[in-house]
């Protein structure tokens, strides 16, 4: 899942952003019953890397992305397993998720 957004801040402003939104949508609460476990973040010169282990039930898998910052433009990109998407589908993934389509537009809107 990929998401690009042109923003007109600094390399620090954009970073300070999604930084304060990060540990926030991490600690939840999270729709429809998902759990994040384990999370982690961190950031690599103008690269955020993160992980979480989401779980509802018996359920669980680990989501794993980034959140590229450039001078002009941030890209988001979640590596979503594909037999989640294959049992889950892509929208209602994006519409319940904690790294849903809500949560991404809070992230990209953030920095703009």
């Amino acid at each position: 899942m990929r998401l690009e957004q042109p923003h007109q801040l600094t390399l620090d402003e954009a970073k300070q952003r999604i930084n304060q939104l990060a540990d926030p949508l991490i600690e939840g609460p999270h729709p429809a019953g998902v759990e994040i476990r384990d999370a982690e973040k961190v950031w690599s010169g103008d690269v955020l890397a993160f992980c979480f282990d989401a779980r509802k039930g018996f359920f669980r898998t680990m989501i794993h992305g980034a959140v590229n910052v450039g001078g002009d433009i941030v890209v988001f990109d979640c590596d979503i397993p594909a037999f989640v998407i294959m049992f889950v589908g892509e929208q209602r993934i994006l519409d319940a998720a904690p790294l849903g389509a809500t949560v991404l537009h809070e992230i990209v809107e953030a920095v703009v």
